[in-house]
């Protein structure tokens, strides 16, 4: 009987941690509704290198391409999907509100800046309220520049 040494890590090792993360992946991301999402990519990333693992210990094994290329597309299964991806993206959400954004942001520092526009003629406004109609003012070009952007791509 060979004996196997205790820090060699044979390949049925390595498939049950793979499948130990990816699993604990999916239960995170099942059931605590993406609250978690740091620990999620963490679990991801070792369920990811360990099918990465197996598919390159596959790959030097003889008639092993087909279990190479199978543990190749898990791993790129976990490596792919993050929270934000399931949950419908962030870049998304920008995309689609971003225009009526940019529009509320244009529209409340009109307002707030009409007393400096007309020399203080209808209302004596407060300095404050110029530094709020600033800062909607450059939240407006904000979301206008990230609506042009994704528009363009």
């Amino acid at each position: 009987m060979v004996k196997i040494p205790k820090n060699i890590i044979t390949p049925k090792q390595m498939e049950s941690r793979a499948k130990f993360a990816a699993e604990r992946a999916y239960q995170l991301e099942r059931f605590s509704k993406f609250r978690n999402w740091k620990e999620i990519r963490e679990w991801k990333a070792k369920a990811t290198v360990g099918y990465r693992e197996l598919a390159n210990y596959y790959e030097n094994k003889i008639g092993g391409k087909k279990k190479a290329e199978m543990y190749r597309q898990k791993a790129d299964e976990y490596s792919t999907s993050t929270p934000f991806e399931r949950q419908g993206n962030l870049e998304k959400l920008v995309g689609k509100t971003s225009p009526v954004l940019s529009i509320l942001f244009f529209a409340a520092a009109l307002v707030l800046v009409v007393f400096n526009l007309t020399g203080y003629a209808i209302g004596n406004a407060q300095e404050e309220l110029r530094l709020i109609g600033l800062a909607f003012f450059l939240a407006g070009l904000v979301f206008a520049f990230l609506y042009l952007r994704k528009r363009n791509n």
